[in-house]
């Protein structure tokens, strides 16, 4: 789950398939499912991630591009 403070780009790849890319505006929130997960946000300050189950914070600081790949298998 990917939530909003601020509008950042995003890029979401869920087994391998795209099925999110766009400017997401403030106050939203995404949830997807899957085993792994490619995803890209342009403004890593502005979105937070929950991801199986555990809660992993802001990406970043304001404006930082961030570039995470999880799998469900790995810690």
């Amino acid at each position: 789950m990917l939530t909003y403070t601020d509008e950042s780009w995003t890029r979401v790849v869920v087994d391998g398939k795209l099925p999110f890319e766009e400017t997401v505006p403030r106050g939203q929130t995404r949830i997807y499912e899957g085993t792994t997960f490619s995803v890209r946000v342009g403004n890593g300050g502005a979105v937070s991630l929950v991801a199986f189950g555990e809660d992993r914070g802001i990406l970043g600081v304001t404006g930082q591009v961030v570039d995470l790949n999880l799998d469900i298998n790995e810690p």
